[in-house]
């Protein structure tokens, strides 16, 4: 739209501002001394060059048939306790409530500070203030005054901006609906002049070229100007057909005090020019108001002559229409093939009742299901664990709708598990809410995995703890023993001559006594005891929640069953042996668990010096 020119640069609102309504104030409170003391703070007081009209009621009851009589209050400074304790907040509920006046600022007064609203009250009801009057002395009351005018005027203005773009907009959609061009201009000059609040008289002109003065031709009037429509041009008064013929010509909006020139041109290069008579001069506002009007009704003058090109193109969008929709099932089909050719197994589920839409045959094969199975792929049915569905459903409703490279445990057709590698989305098929799901065998792959860390934590021999899990476990049990003050005890135990086995019979069999001594000790402790080798014939036992007593039982009981033990050598025959074992409970001066550790190794090295095959606290 073209740039707005203003006729006059000195504007008389500013000479006349002084003589515009005051704001006005209600006053309200039970003592008259305080009426009078407000007004006299306040008698000098101007903002936005208007001055204070003060308004007075006595009590709650009063200012509500006072409010009713002025809606265009701009503040009330209230009283909270009148009548009744909460005479000001019922009056506040009233205006807020029962009114639905949300413009007016309302600053509360008291002179009881203990009467103060709660604070859900301050927010509920809109309170914009609360001040005991001990402490509005006459500058902290003028500026609160100032505030809350300040506010209220944005408030109005804010209000005013809304009710005019909410006029352009209706009156946009109601010049839209005209079939000829004599009734959108009609409606255009209407509109515009309800907009503006002018006096309803108005001329709309058009020109091919603002350089052909022969061209002006009036399309609409209103008011004084309708009885033009039958006349040329040259009857109009001379000075508004100079004025609109100077705007076509500069291409610029004209906007003086008494009348406004809206200048529009069209998409289709069409110059129109809207000559509107005011009765008062045109606020900023609405100067911003006419600038959205005219960008808005602009393309209206073309869209009557686009109605028939429009019918005209219709049976050519119909065709359109048909070849694109063939055209998005022959789409579709294609990505059926190669979906179905994908080596990933792929499904379309419908949320509402888990049903499948679609499915390839890697997807069949992977649940161990045939081709007419379909009925049994549900989305429910496919994990193992009911918590994988909860989570799958929760990210599929959730705002993005997708869940990537989740690992989950998968049922088979068949009975049993497996471990798929699942992402899935949420989109619409066919009008269903569906979830796109593809899945990854990853058995392998977890397999492969367990046996790793079964390999870095696993002595290769015994299938015991190794050195290094051992220890990581043993001090994680040493910190939450020390942490809650509970008991800890280790063994430590050693085969007696193992070198002479080893040097008489040979490794083979040394490895045998070895993985039967481990056996053993498993064997003889509980499910939450660990057992570990450090290397060699030396094995630990670390026992959670076990008192050094209760050690030396199963110490004993660990030698004992030792002792029992018979190795078949591989020519025939049997070996016996027998363990040390050294045991120390966590002392308050160790101070990791190697300190324990290393008083147990000590404990058994005394079994060792004593004879062997024996138990040993340590000190």
């Amino acid at each position: 739209m073209a740039k707005l020119v203003f006729a006059d640069k000195k504007s008389r609102r500013d000479d006349s501002a002084a003589n515009r309504q005051g704001w006005k104030v209600l006053i309200v409170d039970d003592d008259a001394e305080v009426h009078s003391i407000t007004e006299l703070a306040l008698r000098s007081l101007t903002f936005l060059g208007r001055p204070i009209e003060f308004i007075h009621a006595y009590s709650g009851i009063e200012a509500q048939a006072v409010l009713a009589q002025n809606p265009d209050v701009s503040l009330i400074l209230l009283d909270v306790v009148m009548e009744t304790d909460d005479a000001g907040l019922r009056f506040v509920e009233h205006v807020r409530g029962e009114v639905g006046n949300t413009k007016v600022r309302i600053v509360l007064r008291t002179g009881q500070p203990g009467q103060a609203p709660e604070q859900d009250v301050i927010l509920r009801y809109d309170i914009n203030d609360y001040k005991a009057k001990t402490e509005l002395t006459q500058q902290k009351l003028y500026t609160t005054v100032i505030t809350a005018l300040r506010g209220y005027q944005d408030l109005i203005a804010l209000e005013s901006g809304r009710q005019g773009l909410r006029k352009i907009i209706d009156a946009s959609a109601s010049l839209m609906q005209s079939r000829s061009m004599r009734m959108f201009a009609s409606g255009v000059l209407t509109q515009l002049s309800g907009l503006l609040g002018t006096t309803g008289c108005g001329i709309l002109c058009t020109q091919a070229e603002p350089c052909e003065s022969t061209d002006l031709t009036i399309i609409a009037a209103s008011g004084k100007f309708e009885p033009l429509l039958s006349a040329p041009p040259d009857t109009v008064d001379p000075e508004v057909i100079n004025r609109i013929r100077l705007v076509l010509a500069r291409r610029e909006t004209l906007i003086a005090e008494n009348y406004t020139i809206l200048y529009l041109r069209t998409p289709n290069f069409r110059d129109v020019a809207i000559y509107v008579e005011a009765d008062r001069p045109l606020e900023d506002l609405d100067r911003s108001l006419l600038e959205v009007f005219g960008t808005n009704i602009s393309v209206g003058f073309d869209n009557l002559e686009m109605i028939d090109r429009i019918v005209q193109n219709n049976e050519v969008l119909e065709r359109r229409v048909i070849e694109r929709t063939r055209d998005l099932h022959d789409r579709e089909a294609r990505l059926l093939t190669i979906m179905e050719a994908s080596p990933i197994a792929v499904a379309i589920l419908k949320l509402e009742d888990d049903q499948p839409i679609f499915a390839n045959s890697r997807f069949f094969d992977l649940l161990g299901l045939t081709a007419g199975q379909t009925g049994d792929i549900t989305l429910g049915g496919l994990f193992a664990d009911p918590a994988d569905r909860s989570r799958v459903g929760a990210a599929l409703a959730g705002e993005d709708g997708v869940i990537g490279d989740l690992e989950v445990s998968l049922n088979r057709a068949q009975g049993g598990h497996f471990w798929g590698l699942l992402s899935a989305r949420r989109l619409e098929v066919s009008g269903h809410d569906c979830a796109l799901i593809w899945l990854y065998d990853i058995s392998q792959r977890k397999e492969m995995e367990r046996e790793l860390r079964q390999f870095a934590t696993t002595d290769h021999l015994t299938s015991v703890a190794n050195r290094r899990h051992f220890l990581e476990t043993a001090a994680l049990e040493f910190e939450r023993s020390r942490r809650y003050g509970h008991p800890l005890t280790v063994i430590m135990a050693d085969i007696d001559f193992f070198k002479k086995i080893n040097d008489t019979y040979g490794h083979q069999v040394g490895d045998r006594v070895i993985r039967d001594f481990a056996d053993t000790l498993q064997s003889c402790l509980r499910g939450c005891d660990l057992v570990g080798r450090l290397g060699g014939e030396e094995f630990a036992v670390i026992l959670p929640e076990t008192p050094a007593a209760e050690s030396l039982s199963v110490a004993e009981r660990i030698r004992a069953a030792i002792e029992a033990l018979e190795v078949s050598l591989p020519y025939g025959g049997s070996l016996r042996f027998t363990a040390s074992f050294g045991c120390a409970a966590r002392g308050e001066g160790d101070g990791s668990i190697d300190a324990t550790l290393a008083r147990a190794d000590a404990a058994l090295y005394r079994s060792k010096d004593c004879g062997r095959n024996s138990v040993t606290a340590a000190d």
